[in-house]
């Protein structure tokens, strides 16, 4: 049997300590750890894993975990009694609910034994890569979660195991960051089969657009939190702006999870004002909700957008706060800040304050009023095409605000803007100026 020791980026006593004491109740049992030194994917390296291994069961553990001599009995005697409907087992909970395992540990547990057949079900088969969760402390439960909308869980006793003693480093914000992705995960995917919406001949009231140029690694995820939305009523359009990754191929496989799901391929990469052009073509909702292909929806991120709208009828923009997550170069993220913008009164507002409205919900009336994103702006519109849009919007509507965190924007070093705002911000600013006439 395989067994996998969740290392990341701990002090290697603390994985060599679980290796010990696993060897010592299961002699002959193979080990492999599972680490993110340089940059590597915990749950593409279990996967490779068990694609190569002809084992029907493996084992997990948390590095730091102390295995005690009675889990090699209770293994023995689970493994005997045959249980041909159930996943796997977990520690002392006969419901396999993940929330019983999260309140106390320094890293939410999951799963101690596990059925690869199970492991392979559901949209994303296989443990989630980086690219369908960034958060790879939670690769267990996260797993649990997608397995249990279709198997059972059957309890071990909880004094298997001795916790890990090293509590998640401070910078880490591991009580924040739960928080704010467990709800995410834990969410059920609302799919054309458990909300029983027929795409073709129901609108939806919310077309969220993501427009991807070079961007497929982070698609999955950003995919998975518009699945997850307590709101049914949306369709997303996925639109690859001429890519030279696997863009094209990622948006395929994910337009096959439901029919709400639409992609577009352009032939070549003309920028993301067009590449969102496009998209409000094909738009049918009566919303749209831009979503950049890095980033990812809270939960509840429609369902309070459209209380917001409904609060303000004439508004033809609602939008909220967000969090930003700094993206380190192992691609790990970091909690870095809520947004504490105060609600938006004017034009010369916008442009002196210059920082991103994220999420935006936009009226397609309006938006095809004004002609969508503006191309012919500097930089092609391939900069600032948010912020133009929203000045022109703000001169003739009011924008309705949510004064709750309800986007998460990921900070990339390499972003195009980071790059190049001190260069061409001053720049653009001068001819918007010019254009809205302020002086």
């Amino acid at each position: 049997m395989l067994a996998f020791i969740l290392a990341r980026d701990t002090p290697p006593y603390l994985y060599r300590q679980t290796e010990r004491s696993l060897l010592a109740v299961l002699p002959g049992i193979k080990i492999i750890v599972i680490s993110t030194v340089q940059g590597g994917d915990c749950g593409e390296q279990i996967n490779n894993a068990l694609a190569a291994s002809g084992e029907d069961w493996f084992l997990t553990f948390i590095a730091g975990e102390i295995v005690k001599p009675a889990l090699a009995g209770q293994l023995e005697h689970w493994l005997h009694t045959g249980h041909s409907d159930t996943a796997g087992a977990v520690l002392d909970d006969a419901s396999g609910s993940p929330s019983s395992f999260l309140p106390e540990a320094p890293v939410p547990r999951g799963p101690v034994l596990w059925r690869k057949e199970a492991v392979w079900s559901g949209h994303f088969p296989g443990f989630p890569t980086r690219s369908e969760c960034p958060f790879d402390q939670y690769l267990f439960i996260d797993k649990q979660h997608q397995v249990s909308q279709k198997w059972k869980w059957r309890p071990l006793r909880e004094e298997l195991l001795i916790p890990s003693p090293l509590p998640p480093p401070p910078w880490l914000k591991e009580p924040e960051t739960r928080k704010w992705i467990l709800p995410l995960l834990l969410a059920n995917d609302h799919d054309d089969e458990t909300v029983g919406h027929d795409s073709h001949r129901q609108p939806p009231r919310i077309s969220i657009v993501i427009a991807s140029y070079n961007d497929g690694a982070y698609l999955p995820w950003s995919v998975r939190s518009v699945l997850a939305q307590s709101f049914s009523e949306w369709e997303l359009i996925l639109v690859d702006d001429g890519s030279t990754d696997d863009t094209a191929q990622v948006i395929r496989r994910l337009s096959g999870i439901t029919s709400r799901i639409r992609g577009l391929t352009l032939p070549e990469n003309r920028g993301k004002s067009h590449a969102l052009n496009q998209a409000l073509r094909e738009a049918r909702g009566e919303w749209v909700l831009e979503l950049d292909a890095d980033d990812w929806l809270a939960p509840g991120c429609c369902a309070e957008l459209l209380e917001g709208a409904e609060a303000m009828p004439d508004a033809a923009v609602v939008w909220a706060r967000h969090l930003q997550w700094q993206e380190r170069a192992n691609k790990q993220l970091v909690l870095r800040s809520v947004s504490r913008q105060a609600p938006v009164m004017s034009p010369e507002d916008l442009l002196i304050r210059a920082e991103p409205l994220a999420p935006r919900l936009l009226k397609t009336a309006v938006l095809r009023e004004l002609g969508g994103w503006n191309t012919a702006a500097p930089f092609a519109g391939r900069l600032y095409e948010d912020l133009e849009l929203l000045l022109r919007i703000a001169r003739q509507s009011p924008f309705s605000f949510v004064p709750k965190p309800l986007y998460h924007r990921r900070i990339r070093s390499g972003s195009i803007t980071h790059r190049q705002r001190q260069e061409t911000f001053i720049k653009w600013e001068s001819w918007m100026r010019d254009k809205l006439d302020f002086y």
